[in-house]
């Protein structure tokens, strides 16, 4: 239940990996971070991220995604499954959250990852202007989500992702493959 919450105030230099993790039931995030701009590469993969929410209302987000100052962030074969139990309507639910603005996170790598949403989940949330500016969406599997990217899709570059039973598909990743 404890997730992975890097403090990069005081990074100047050197690689992050964050690999290999199973996180479960972690309370809001599960792999978080308010800015990678300390580290000059930064690599999330491979990590299995399992949540029920239990709570109406409840936000979950299993990987946050800020901006960056160095080489552009990759976010390559997560394995992410979100579900709420029965009879709870979560609040806001993300595989990944998109915390770029105005092509600050353009470069960005989301690769090979799956995202099950359980239905109440979406695979990106961005709430600002820009954030998908120049992030590439590749070969990714999106299942049972209520959308593939809310808020502002302008700017992406989506190719071979794989969707089943999504909802809506606001970015649309179907007719970029």
């Amino acid at each position: 239940r404890a997730p992975i919450i890097k403090d990069v105030n005081r990074a100047s230099k050197g690689n992050l990996t964050i690999k290999d993790n199973v996180i479960t039931d972690a309370p809001v995030g599960a792999i978080m971070a308010d800015h990678w701009w300390g580290h000059d590469n930064v690599l999330i993969t491979g990590n299995t991220i399992r949540k029920t929410i239990l709570e109406p209302n409840g936000d979950f987000h299993a990987i946050f995604a800020p901006d960056f100052n160095r080489r552009p962030v990759q976010i390559i074969g997560n394995r992410i499954t979100i579900k709420a139990a029965s009879g709870v309507k979560p609040g806001l639910a993300s595989c990944i959250v998109n915390g770029g603005h105005q092509g600050n996170l353009s470069g960005m790598v989301v690769k090979d990852n799956e995202c099950d949403g359980g239905g109440v989940a979406v695979f990106v949330h961005s709430n600002s202007l820009g954030g998908h500016i120049g992030v590439q969406y590749q070969g990714n599997k999106l299942s049972n989500l209520t959308d593939s990217i809310t808020g502002d899709s302008q700017g992406l570059a989506s190719t071979g992702n794989i969707l089943t039973n999504v909802t809506r598909d606001t970015a649309n990743f179907k007719s970029k493959h």
